[in-house]
């Protein structure tokens, strides 16, 4: 237990400090309070580890530090870069300080002194952001420039190696100026520098009281909390690897109104069966379905569900799932986010302590829906058994028939097989019976989750009314301290059985509910690549178990902490080097801990059903990061007679200060061509439209030349957005367009950002129909790092002169090709034979007004002798397609009977 409150605090102090480091694009603007320019760099020197300061400023900064002890703190800005930042269609030019160094203010009789912390001096995110692509492209002059400031070196007035190593990584950079140090400009000279062209680097350094991040403090305080107790969850003890008992093995049928693929069903057991559970979601795997299935199951179950996520899009996502998928929100709480959720709960408990929306829900009635479900799922499963009965009888009859012989013996037999034939349930009529009792399972499934909860929701009235009207009476409240004390007055045990799911920004938690150990039953996180391993600790206090979904091959969140500092903090805590480095606050994902602490592999799972994306679009990343496990649901004919991907080589150029004007243009040109061909559409039906590159500058231009260019309300239309990689993470649109804003001049190094797989895969699986990639190159570069890049390229380029599905080999089978010549007969025209559709080999696809049929041969000897499983079948409806096998023996006996079959079913669904 020792250890881990040990790493606790260490990853307290790596959070503290990494978050210092929030950034500070200009020192002249309104973040910056009490504003001091120094006169001289003596600061910085052995000589003069405290430099004084005007008594009356003192005294002001000090007042404010005292009042805003929790909220504000003295900042030394040191180095000042001007640039040319753009937001928009706005461009300003900044003045922003290279480093930033917190700093102490000490008053010793009537006089005030600035003591900066050297060792706590960071690199500003902003600066970096300003010089280059974003700080997620520039690791590395981050970690030397911190090694600078932290080192010494500026003690001896010398700014040579410093200046050396900023021109190095950033050529454009003007920084003649820096020779003028230690001498410091005064603020008529930085203005007067501010207005030249480019990034200048001036010597320069000022004090100033800057607003920690809110975000900060709440995170911070819990975790100061969680340093002050050894008295952990059960969900934050399996997290460092301490499981405790065993979990009983055994778990139901999920009560979940849809239905699930074998993966998602072993997400459901692992959940059950483990305290720290992993879910391995690639792009379009449908993660966000799973989470709220889940937590409807888990609900169902009289368990209460956290869900949480470091960005709000995805815990929307999850709400809106759980609402309008299964109608449920009324057992939601959405904590945070854009939406004033306080006045929805408060409206929602005021109607339940009024008796509006109350039903008085009979016991009896769930009791019956309960045994009902029972009965359906006990049918199911006998209908399943049936089912693979007949499928193995009729194979092993068709073998006979189609080597039938005129013998007596045979002939009898023949009679004989014949006879069950007629008398058997067939294979289509069993199959449409099982879909019909899974569609009235679900439905009654929905009416046994809404009386569940209405009669919940009635007994909690009864019993614990009191319990409702403190939580109105938090929710009321004013101040958040007074809703916290009110908080922690009330039972949560009461109010998750009537409201047991909470959606909660990580970021928010604090602010929105108590840290409360084992206040939830499971908490699921969501993006857990985006979650570092210190902000996540008081979310995991809250629960009993955890369940993380992601993807390792996607992008990680950004740390600013410096691997020196990080080692120094371990030192200081006391923490060994190998404890330290298990647990790397930089480096290391929440995602990258739960793997390697999960205690078996029972508790990971891969969803592998890709829902998202044409084919041409995620097969690359399929074959490149996911070893082809993926299968492709939106692998069907009618999708693959389209182009999807495709590949603008044209004449750009790379502009010195990064941005490609000539892809620019061409992007712009295809967006519009988008709007003016569905200015007449109403907004629903309206594609939605995305625009990504890897680089900083050409997003800033893109985005600069479309508020220039483009009308607002038609950008609203289609939801453009328009970003890094990094901005689309958790995103999807029907469009992209992607701009690789390189060159044949470009230098080797660029390419090493945009080679960076989880920044490719991420760039590469937005697209949900149509993808566009506008690139300046024309031949391969033979830079090593371009290797990624070019093959990509080339795999586009193939596909657009080729079809997924070729039809290198036919199979040939007499009952397929009597089956085909019927339906050529009848005028369906686009006929498929042995086709992949979602991994499955179809026997027969037809596809018809737009519809696509799946016909599964049965009995026949050959390649086309086997039944599909129920489960694939299941899998061709969750992706909206029928199926219907024809056993070779009904063919063979009464193929009139086989042929109405096969013309019902292909007529049953034409659009009129």
């Amino acid at each position: 237990m020792m250890q881990i409150h040990t790493i606790v605090r260490y990853l307290k102090e790596c959070y503290q400090a990494d978050n210092r480091e929030a950034g500070l694009l200009d020192f002249y603007s309104q973040k910056v309070e009490h504003r001091f320019l120094l006169a001289e760099a003596a600061i910085l020197t052995e000589a003069m580890p405290i430099y004084p300061v005007d008594p009356d400023w003192g005294e002001e900064v000090d007042k404010t530090l005292a009042v805003y002890l929790k909220e504000k703190e003295l900042m030394l800005a040191y180095l000042f870069l001007t640039g040319e930042h753009t937001l928009g269609n706005k461009r300003r030019r900044v003045v922003t300080p290279l480093f930033l160094i917190p700093t102490d203010l000490e008053k010793r009789d009537e006089d005030y002194f600035a003591r900066p912390q050297i060792e706590n001096a960071i690199v500003n995110p902003s600066a970096i952001a300003l010089l280059n692509a974003g700080v997620e492209s520039a690791p590395d002059i981050v970690s030397a420039l911190h090694e600078w400031i932290t080192g010494g070196q500026y003690l001896y007035g010398d700014l040579g190696v410093l200046r050396k190593m900023l021109i190095d990584a950033f050529p454009d950079l003007q920084a003649a100026e820096l020779l003028m140090y230690p001498s410091l400009f005064d603020q008529k000279t930085i203005q007067q520098a501010k207005k030249k062209n480019g990034n200048h680097l001036l010597p320069a350094a000022g004090l100033g009281v800057l607003r920690k991040s809110s975000v900060t403090v709440g995170i911070l305080s819990e975790l100061e909390t969680l340093c002050q107790t050894e008295e952990y969850s059960s969900a934050l003890k399996a997290f460092f690897g301490d499981h405790g008992t065993a979990l009983p093995a055994y778990y139901g049928e999920p009560l979940v109104p849809a239905v699930l693929s074998k993966a998602q069903t072993q997400i459901f057991r692992a959940v059950a069966q483990n305290k720290l559970t992993q879910v391995t979601g690639p792009p379009g795997t449908g993660k966000s379905f799973v989470i709220a299935a889940l937590a409807i199951d888990l609900m169902s179950r009289g368990e209460s569900v956290l869900i949480v996520s470091a960005n709000d899009q995805a815990v929307d996502v999850i709400h809106n799932k759980i609402a309008s998928e299964f109608q449920l929100e009324q057992v939601t709480v959405r904590g945070g986010g854009k939406r004033d959720y306080k006045s929805v709960l408060k409206k929602r408990l005021e109607n339940w302590l009024s008796g509006i929306g109350v039903e008085v829900a009979n016991k009896k009635i769930i009791k019956l829906l309960e045994r009902e479900v029972s009965n359906i799922q006990d049918k199911l499963a006998s209908l399943e058994r049936q089912y693979i009965g007949t499928s193995e009888r009729t194979c092993r009859d068709g073998i006979f028939l189609a080597n039938y012989q005129n013998t007596w013996f045979q002939h009898l037999r023949k009679l004989l097989i014949r006879w069950q034939t007629e008398h058997r349930v067939s294979l289509d009529k069993l199959l449409t019976n099982y879909q019909e009792k899974l569609l009235l399972k679900h439905q009654k499934v929905k009416w046994l989750l809404q009386h569940t909860f209405n009669h919940q929701l009635y007994w909690t009235l009864r019993q614990h009314r009191r319990e409702l009207q403190r939580l109105l009476g938090a929710i009321r409240a004013r101040t958040s301290s007074k809703q916290m004390r009110l908080f922690s007055q009330i039972d949560f045990n009461v109010i998750s059985r009537t409201l047991p799911v909470w959606l909660v920004n990580i970021t928010e938690i604090s602010h929105i509910l108590p840290m409360k150990k084992e206040m939830f039953d499971v908490v699921i996180v969501d993006e857990a690549t985006q979650c570092d391993i210190a902000s996540i600790l008081p979310v995991l206090q809250r629960s009993k178990k955890v369940v993380v979904a992601g993807d390792p091959k996607q992008l990680r969140h950004v740390s600013f902490l410096s691997r020196k500092r990080q080692q120094q903090i371990a030192a200081k805590i006391g923490l060994s080097t190998d404890v330290a480095e298990q647990y790397n606050y930089r480096d290391d994902s929440l995602l990258d801990i739960v793997n390697r602490n999960l205690l078996s592999q029972t508790a990971l799972v891969f969803l592998d059903e890709h829902y998202r994306s044409q084919p041409s679009i995620i097969q690359f990343s399929n074959e490149h990061f996911y070893q082809s496990q993926l299968r492709i649901m939106t692998a069907q004919p009618q999708n693959e007679q389209v182009q999807h991907v495709h590949v603008m080589r044209i004449l750009g150029k790379r502009h010195e200060v990064g941005h490609n004007q000539q892809e620019a243009e061409v992007i712009l040109r295809k967006v519009r061509e988008i709007l003016n061909a569905e200015a007449h559409l109403p907004t629903t039906a309206c594609q939605t439209l995305g625009i990504v590159s890897p680089f900083r500058q050409q997003v800033d231009y893109l985005r600069n030349q479309v508020a220039q260019e483009l009308d607002a309300a038609a950008l609203q239309r289609h939801q453009l957005l328009i970003g890094t990689p990094y901005t689309f993470q958790g995103e999807e649109r029907d469009v992209m367009f992607i701009s690789l804003a390189v060159d044949k001049e470009t230098h080797p190094s660029t390419f090493q950002h945009l080679s960076r797989e989880d920044v490719f895969n991420v760039s590469v699986t937005r697209a949900r129909s149509e993808q566009w990639i506008i690139t300046s190159l024309h031949k391969p570069t033979g830079y090593a790092a371009a290797v990624l890049l070019e093959k990509y390229l080339a795999y586009c380029e193939q596909y657009e002169s080729e079809f997924i599905h070729k039809e290198k080999t036919v199979v040939h089978d007499t009952f397929s090709e009597a089956v085909i010549h019927w339906l050529r007969e009848k005028g369906y025209q686009e006929i498929y034979s042995a086709y992949t559709i979602a991994g499955i080999d179809v026997d027969i696809v037809v596809v018809h007004n737009g519809q696509t049929y799946c016909i599964d041969l049965v009995g026949h000897p050959g390649a086309m002798d086997q039944a599909f499983p129920i489960e694939r079948c299941n899998i061709l409806q969750r992706i909206g397609l029928q199926s219907l096998p024809i056993s070779y023996t009904q063919w063979f006996f009464n193929k009139e009977e086989a042929l109405q079959s096969l013309y019902y079913f292909l007529s049953r669904n034409e659009v009129k």
